[in-house]
């Protein structure tokens, strides 16, 4: 079962996620020179950070050292497994490093974190409470999906298929990956219903007083509404028995005129008129039910964006092949290892609703894993990245690199 935690940060009006990933400290076998990186590695610039998969080798001192170093310079910080996080190198340790031990020892070095501010996702939930919003941020490897046309090409070019074990002995097949890949889609899937239907599981002691607060200004605005339907009533009543009397006075001016065409009527200096009436108010209400309707346009208005949630998801592996691979490798079968198209779960603009006939709330979905960093929009989703990758690779890593909204 997903665990939610509910984090409230009532002073933030905006929230900024900095990103970083696949930043291989595993590769700094010299102390000093990690000493030296880690404090150059990020620059925070954002209230929470995303390090999402390849950070280290959790088994290594570097990889607590890094989350302890930075840990107080950040509200909190998402930390997700990327593949190798799972490997067994065993010219760096010779223990029996596993799958679900991996994710044990994950899960041990992050709650012993002194700060208290580091959480492994894993199919895990925290729901950020702001000043003006609530987001969602569901996190998990996610894996990718390994058609069985690219299955062999797949296992002998990726070193996880030789260095992630599932036991003592026995390592993962592209059968294992494709079922992790499946369960990670499925729970997704599930969190993001959940929060579109009403805005999250968890609430907060101040959501539930908001709540109230809601429920009593939806009361007064029902009452102004009611007041301005009533007046408009009025209005429409009053202005039917305007045109009833212009009617009669019509029919009377008209009696005149045929009376003076017959010699008859009132004279006045010469003058046949007919007789005086007082100037009445003919003001128009037409626009007077647009106001009640605006009124309850913005009511429903409110009522749907208090149901919904704004959704961050933090995965290592990429939710799309559009520009998220290096072109080097795109429409190869060894694409499939680092990508797979979920575009089916993208938020979708109101222009291109009704051809999919569903909709989620996910603003943004960012990654890791390919060494190619992207930041692009598809549909009503941002998808994004920023690799550092290995030491001797270029990528345009940005230790600075944030989103926000």
């Amino acid at each position: 079962m997903s665990v939610v935690k509910t984090l409230n940060f009532y002073d933030l009006n905006t929230f900024k996620l900095q990103i970083a990933s696949d930043l291989h400290l595993e590769m700094y076998h010299n102390p000093e020179v990690l000493q030296k990186r880690l404090s150059k590695m990020l620059t925070p610039s954002a209230d929470f950070l995303a390090l999402l998969g390849d950070i280290g080798d959790p088994l290594l001192s570097s990889y607590e050292l890094f989350l302890k170093t930075i840990s107080p310079k950040f509200q909190h910080i998402f930390v997700v497994a990327g593949n190798h996080e799972y490997y067994r190198n065993s010219t760096i340790y010779n223990i029996p490093k596993t799958f679900e031990s991996t994710n044990d020892h994950l899960e041990q070095i992050c709650s012993n974190i002194q700060t208290k501010n580091v959480t492994f996702l894993n199919q895990n939930i925290i729901d950020i409470v702001t000043k003006t919003k609530k987001i969602r941020v569901l996190g998990t490897t996610l894996w990718s999906e390994i058609p069985t046309s690219v299955e062999s090409t797949v296992q002998k070019r990726m070193n996880d298929y030789r260095k992630i074990y599932v036991s003592e002995t026995e390592t993962i097949t592209p059968h294992f990956v494709q079922g992790l890949f499946q369960e990670n889609v499925k729970w997704i899937q599930k969190q993001i219903v959940t929060a579109n239907k009403n805005g999250g599981k968890s609430k907060s002691k101040s959501q539930s007083k908001n709540k109230n607060k809601n429920k009593n200004k939806n009361k007064n605005r029902k009452k102004k509404n009611q007041k301005i339907q009533k007046k408009f009533n009025k209005k429409k009543t009053n202005k039917y028995k305007i045109n009833q009397m212009n009617n009669k006075q019509t029919e009377k001016q008209v009696k005149i005129k045929n009376e003076n065409e017959k010699g008859g009527g009132k004279k006045l200096g010469g003058v046949v008129v007919a007789d005086e009436t007082e100037e009445t108010d003919t003001e128009d209400t037409e626009n007077t039910p647009d106001t009640y309707e605006l009124e309850k346009n913005e009511e429903i208005k409110k009522q749907n964006d208090d149901e919904k949630t704004s959704v961050v998801v933090l995965t290592h592996h990429a939710p799309s092949f559009k520009g998220t691979v290096s072109p080097k490798m795109k429409g190869l079968p060894i694409s499939h290892a680092y990508a797979s198209n979920l575009e089916s779960l993208f938020c979708r603009p109101k222009n291109i609703l009704k051809r999919f006939g569903k909709n989620t709330n996910i603003k943004i979905w960012a990654s890791g894993h390919t060494h190619h960093n992207y930041q692009k929009k598809i549909y009503g989703t941002k998808i994004l990245s920023n690799s550092k990758g290995y030491p001797w690779q270029t990528t345009g890593f940005d230790p600075r690199f944030l989103v926000k909204f």
